[in-house]
């Protein structure tokens, strides 16, 4: 009984993805406590207009990552 319980609790655990064995792309670890990201999938066309967009709401700090 004690082993069913052990092994549905790992199963459960392993199928949920926790703990997350791949980063997610756009994380940075700065992000956490008083800090935020925003990841936007944009064509290459649109990305200096959502740039610009960004820069001028106050952004800290625009990255432009190819993808």
């Amino acid at each position: 009984m004690l082993l069913g319980g052990i092994f549905g609790f790992l199963g459960v655990l392993g199928l949920s993805g926790i703990p997350a064995t791949e980063i997610a792309p756009g994380y940075n670890g700065r992000f956490g406590e008083d800090r935020f990201g925003i990841v936007v999938r944009c064509d290459e066309a649109e990305a200096a207009r959502v740039e610009s967009m960004m820069r001028e709401s106050g952004a800290e700090e625009v990255v432009r990552e190819g993808v």
